[in-house]
């Protein structure tokens, strides 16, 4: 990985106290809405972190970490979450920022500013522009974590942002008519202007979306409908067998679509990918045999009247290979691609290109650099890649439910304010010759 350099604006001295990281006297950070750099220029490495999200004009905003090359950099730099916005037209690196909770808050929740920030999900909002959720792992211990949301407004400056404490760090960021559903150890929703509407308790709650007003969420081993105030009006949970539904969509024909996987006795976990009808009732769903692996598929999005899979398979205890499958709206196999060779986590994300009709592929290989594909899951970018065909044979889904246990969701966190700051880099000293090398050949 070559060196580059960043200029960065951020307020920190190696003299930081309690009310310092990017602020004003009262250490509330400084909203920087038309992100002007003023650059101290110290020197960092760039590497992949794990998502990107296609934007207007052949932009990209993906997520990229930075490591200090200096021993004596501030330990304080590595709660900063940071992204880069990629032109694919020009081979340029148009805009860099970094998002950096207060010291202040920092302590507060941890007792140190030492926090390594991991960015969970990241979407694009129906006014144009980026909301997201990532969570603070203090380097402590016992661990502690912050779970942040925030969204940004198509220039990139804060809109808002909000934190709350959270038992295991994880979970998804959807965007709904009116508002926002954070999913993970606790359901929570937020309105449009970030204020909260409710947040429950859940055990590892995965995806959420709405179908027909109501709130549909998936979890282990079950999938709910909720109310407005979060409460269940209908519930469906696995018996025998042991489903999960990581994420779910409403599609353009009101009904809901979800993806993960089945655990079939005998044979382990597959593929799964289950429809329902608008009142959230099971429709019909398939599996997918394909190697076993409880990854399944993580995510689904609906294009042009084909819905499109990303998961994982896993080829042995330490080997696993991105998939990407393309379905009919009755569920019928069209194609599978596999990226062979390359080494994946078990998270994966699938965002979709409108502009171009064309999909966005990351954390395929444990980094956030986009595999570009077209809506028949060719190549776009990065051309030196090789998408392999399988040819998965599909079973119909039979659903099995018991739904003599009733999921319990009781009031859970308090949401609060996030003092969050924009911390601008300077671009001309970036050196991107690696996006270069990456997505012109």
């Amino acid at each position: 990985m070559k060196k580059l350099k960043f200029a960065v604006f951020i307020i920190l001295t190696l003299a930081l106290t309690a009310c310092g990281g990017g602020g004003d006297e009262s250490g509330t950070p400084v909203n920087n809405s038309t992100l002007t750099p003023q650059p101290i220029d110290p020197e960092y490495t760039i590497s992949p972190s794990r998502i990107a999200i296609p934007l207007s004009e052949n932009r990209a905003l993906i997520n990229v970490r930075l490591v200090s090359v200096s021993s004596s950099e501030l330990s304080s730099s590595r709660s900063a979450l940071s992204f880069i916005l990629y032109n694919f037209e020009s081979s340029q690196v148009t805009t860099a920022f970094s998002l950096t909770l207060s010291d202040a808050d920092l302590l507060a929740d941890f007792g140190t500013i030492d926090a390594t920030p991991v960015l969970f999900d990241l979407i694009n909002t129906p006014d144009g522009g980026i909301a997201g959720q990532y969570t603070l792992f203090s380097n402590t211990t016992p661990q502690k974590t912050t779970l942040v949301i925030f969204k940004l407004n198509s220039d990139f400056s804060l809109a808002w942002s909000k934190k709350m404490a959270s038992s295991d760090g994880y979970g998804r960021l959807q965007s709904v008519t009116d508002g926002y559903i954070s999913t993970g150890s606790t359901i929570t929703k937020l309105d449009l202007s970030g204020e909260l509407v409710y947040s429950k308790s859940s055990l590892s709650t995965f995806s959420a979306t709405t179908v027909a007003g109501d709130t549909l969420v998936g979890s282990l081993n079950h999938y709910m409908l909720l109310d407005a105030q979060g409460d269940i009006i209908n519930k469906f949970i696995s018996g025998t067998k042991s489903d999960v539904f990581y994420y779910g969509i409403q599609d353009s024909d009101n009904n809901m679509v979800m993806s993960g996987y089945t655990s079939l006795s005998g044979i382990g976990g597959r593929h799964l990918v289950l429809k329902t009808n608008e009142a959230g009732n099971p429709d019909y769903g398939i599996w997918l045999d394909l190697p076993a692996g409880a990854s399944g598929f993580r995510e689904i999005i609906e294009m042009q009247n084909s819905y499109y899979a990303a998961g994982v398979i896993n080829e042995d205890i330490s080997t696993s290979h991105g998939l990407i499958c393309k379905f009919t709206k009755s569920l019928e196999i069209d194609i599978c691609k596999s990226l062979q060779n390359v080494n994946t986590g078990s998270d994966i994300y699938i965002r979709e290109d409108k502009t171009n009709n064309r999909l966005y592929v990351s954390n395929i290989d444990t980094g956030s650099y986009p595999y570009i594909l077209d809506k028949n899951l060719s190549p776009v970018k990065p051309l030196n890649t090789t998408w392999t065909t399988i040819d998965p044979f599909s079973y119909e889904w039979t659903p099995d439910w018991d739904n003599s246990d009733t999921p319990i969701l009781d009031i859970s966190t308090t949401v609060n304010q996030a003092n969050l700051a924009i911390i601008p880099t300077d671009t001309s000293v970036i050196d991107f010759s690696y996006f270069d090398t990456l997505f012109n050949n």
